[in-house]
Formats: C-alpha cells, sequence, structure tokens
C-alpha cells in the first residue's frame, strides 16, 4: 500500500481523524492530487506549511511517517476483511454492503477480494464482478486471487463464457494466472459440458503452471459424467505418468464411472489397484457404488454382503445413504420384504423386521453365510436412523408398484421422525401420495 491510499476519490487527503498520531498535524484539504505528488522533499514543505512548529522536517522522517500511515491502513484493512468474511460466511450481505460502504479510507486487493468472495459465495457474481471493475478504475487492482473467485463464481453458475471472458481478461492485464485459476477455469469448462476446451487448457496448463490432483479430478469427472469412461482413464493414465498420487475421490469417481457404464471387469480392477497398490481403503461412497452395481445385476444377496463386509473390513461405520442405496436395489427388483427389513432395522425395531423376512421369505440362502450376512447388516443397519433420502426412495418405490396406502404410511412416519411436518419432502411427492392414497381407498 502507499501514500496514494489516504485519498478520497476526489484526490484531496482523507480527514485527520483518518492519519495515525505521528505528532504532525492532517494536510490540509488543498488540490494536492494522486497526479502532482512531488518527492519526499516537496511534500515535507507541505508538512512544514501546515502550521506545525517544527519548520524542517528531514526527508527520513517523512518516509517514516509514511510508514506508519501505511500500516495504520494495513490494520484496518485486515480488520474490515475479517468483517466482511464473517458477514459472507453467515449469508449476509446487507450487513457485507454496510461495512463495504462504510469504508472511510482505501480498500486494499485483499479487502476487495475478501467483498468480491463474499458476494460471489452468496451467488451474486454480477455484483461482485461490477465491484472488481468499479475499484479497478479507482486504482485497486484485482489480483490472482480475486480474478480467480469471479471465474469460479461463474463456473458454480454454469457460465462458462463470462468465466471465459474474465480468463481472457487476466491475460491481457497480465495478471498471472496460477493452478487454482486454471482450475476454476476447468470446472467452469467442465460444467457446462464443454470437455475438448477443459482439455485445451489443461494442455496450455502445462507451458507455465503443473497441473495438480484437483486438475485431473475435475477432467476426470466431466468424462465419467457423460459416460465417456476411455476418455477418464486416459487421463487417470496421464496423471500417474506425471508423478501425481490418486486419492480416494477420484478413485471412487472412476468407479461411479464404471458402474454406470457397465465397465465391471475394470470396476474390480481398479478396486483392487486402490487398495492393494495405492493403500487407499474405501468408504461409504465406495460402498454404494458397489451397492448400486450389484442391485442393477440383480445380485442383492451380493450387495447385503458387501454391507456387511466393507465396515468391518475397513473401519467404517455405513452412513444412511448407503442403506438408502441397499433399499433402492431392492425395491427396484420388487423385493420389498428387504427393502422393508433394513427400513425397519433403521427405525430399530429389529424384532419387526426380522418378522418381515420370515413372513415373506426375502432373501433365498445358497449358503449359511448369506443368512449370517444378512442379519450382521440388518444389525448394523439399526445404528443408522433414516434420513428424508431414505423415506424418499421407498416411497417412490411404493407409488411405483400402485400402492398409495403403504407409501401415505411412510411419509407420515417420516414427517413424524423428521419433525413432525412435510417440511422435508417436495410438495410434488407430498401431492402424488395423497392422491394415490386417495385413489386406494376409493376402490
Amino acid at each position: 500500500m502507499s501514500i496514494l491510499d489516504s485519498f478520497d476519490e476526489s484526490g484531496c487527503r482523507t480527514p485527520a481523524k483518518l492519519l495515525p498520531d505521528t505528532g504532525y498535524s492532517a494536510l490540509p484539504a488543498t488540490n494536492l492530487s494522486k497526479d502532482n505528488l512531488g518527492s519526499p522533499g516537496q511534500a515535507s514543505t507541505i508538512y512544514s506549511s501546515s502550521g506545525d512548529n517544527r519548520s524542517s522536517v528531514s526527508e527520513d522522517s517523512f518516509c517514516d511517517d509514511l510508514i506508519k500511515v501505511q500500516a495504520v491502513n494495513d490494520r484496518r484493512n485486515a480488520e474490515i476483511s475479517a468483517l466482511i468474511k464473517e458477514h459472507g460466511r453467515r449469508g449476509d450481505l446487507v450487513s457485507c454492503w454496510k461495512v463495504w460502504n462504510g469504508l472511510e479510507f482505501h480498500p486494499n486487493e485483499i479487502t476487495l477480494g475478501c467483498m468480491v468472495d463474499a458476494l460471489v459465495s452468496n451467488q451474486t457474481v454480477d455484483q461482485a464482478e461490477s465491484l472488481v471493475n468499479q475499484w479497478k478504475s479507482r486504482g485497486v487492482f484485482p489480483n490472482t486471487v480475486v480474478y480467480s473467485t469471479l471465474i469460479h463464481g461463474w463456473a458454480k453458475q454454469n457460465n462458462a463464457s463470462r468465466a471465459m471472458a474474465i480468463f481472457d481478461q487476466m491475460k491481457r492485464e497480465h495478471v498471472q494466472c496460477n493452478a487454482v485459476t486454471y482450475n476454476c477455469m476447468i470446472h467452469a469448462c467442465v460444467r457446462a459440458g464443454e470437455m475438448q476446451c477443459a482439455l485445451d487448457l489443461l494442455y496450455s496448463m502445462k507451458t507455465g503452471v503443473r497441473p495438480d490432483k484437483f486438475t485431473y479430478s475435475t477432467i476426470i469427472k466431466g468424462y465419467c459424467g457423460q459416460g465417456d469412461i476411455d476418455n477418464a482413464l486416459f487421463l487417470f493414465e496421464s496423471m500417474l505418468t506425471e508423478g501425481l498420487a490418486p486419492d480416494l475421490v477420484i478413485y471412487n469417481t472412476l468407479l461411479d464411472g464404471c458402474v454406470k457404464t457397465r465397465y465391471n471387469e475394470m470396476c474390480d480392477q481398479l478396486l483392487e489397484e486402490m487398495v492393494s497398490k495405492w493403500g487407499i481403503c474405501p468408504n461409504s461412497y465406495t460402498l454404494s457404488i458397489l451397492i448400486k452395481r450389484f442391485g442393477r445385476q440383480g445380485d442383492l444377496i451380493r450387495a447385503v454382503e458387501l454391507v456387511e463386509l466393507f465396515p468391518r473390513k475397513y473401519g467404517f461405520r455405513a452412513n444412511a445413504h448407503v442403506w438408502t442405496c441397499l433399499i433402492s436395489a431392492c425395491v427396484s427388483h420388487g423385493r420389498f420384504s428387504i427393502a422393508e427389513a433394513v427400513y425397519w432395522s433403521m427405525l430399530g425395531d429389529a424384532k419387526k423386521a426380522k418378522a418381515i423376512l420370515a413372513l415373506d421369505g426375502g432373501i433365498e440362502y445358497t449358503r449359511p453365510e448369506h443368512k449370517r450376512a444378512v442379519d450382521n447388516a440388518l444389525s448394523l443397519a439399526s445404528m443408522c436412523p433414516p434420513d428424508a433420502k431414505t423415506f424418499e426412495t421407498l416411497i417412490h418405490g411404493y407409488l411405483r408398484y400402485n400402492q398409495g396406502e403403504r407409501a401415505m404410511e411412510i411419509l407420515r412416519e417420516g414427517a413424524r421422525r423428521l419433525g413432525g411436518s412435510y417440511q422435508h419432502f417436495s410438495n410434488q411427492l407430498v401431492n402424488q401420495v395423497i392422491q394415490a392414497a386417495a385413489s386406494c381407498a376409493t376402490k
């Protein structure tokens, strides 16, 4: 920060109260502007003409005073930045603007960056970009972080063209693009489905910035989302060639892509490689992917076995998403007895869960260990209460099979368990259930 930061928009000095106590009075409000600042020697003459009894001030003393001014402004900028960040984190943009509009000194690029981040984080990217352009004309030039934040904001809004415009502007202004900048830009392209653009950015990035795991992970996820598992695997091999070690996020992305495209052998190979070669342990998300795989293949007993095996072997507790995936797999094959057994176990009624399996046959056990795996799985399910998605999955299943009355029972139970109202469910779903239940009642 320089002495220019103590000028207001008209080019005049700020009031005396904004200057630190340096032993000198504030400079008088003259026509001195940013453009006609003289040398330190000339500035010292201004000090002597301000009425201070010390008629001569050395250049060294004057520079010391400027340092004090800078230190005070730096401290004020730091304090204001912290306030803006906190209000932004809470989503309170009214308070953010109140703090910003109440500034009595020139903000620096860090304070500007905090305000931009608050606006972007609360989905007002247009306002953030306008603010950057406004203060650029006043001499506060955005740095790499500010521009990267804007690119990230447009990426989250699936507006790759606006993100690219910011990126091109950075290059025109010779603002350095780092790995974060490129990653935000690649993310924007991927979200817009422009995979070739993302790939071009990766190759241009390599001329001056080293790609990281996030770079590759983003593009791999994009290809997997489009069902292009071959290109995703090619990028994965390129990442390994670059000497970057994979992580669980990347492997989960690839496993999910393989399951969706029926690359089942590759799925097995990747899972084995993940655990044996890299020592990466699966988590609940990995397990949910595998449940979807075996559910689609109709191998429900294998899905149940994995629910019991993986948490025990790799030391994690299956979350509600895992059990919901298992319920979904059972429902998709019309095996409501297993789905209901898992559901009642999650509600804490193990006795009813076992009774349902015994009454409806449930699973045909071809080996003794199958029954043991099912019993253990239901026991584990009792430690995980259902969430809104669990209820919704079972409700949709019963609606599909025209069992509106049972769907209504589950909807009411979900409302009771989740706070006593239907607020956790969409209005569309609630109306569907009401209509289906009424239709069943008239038959």
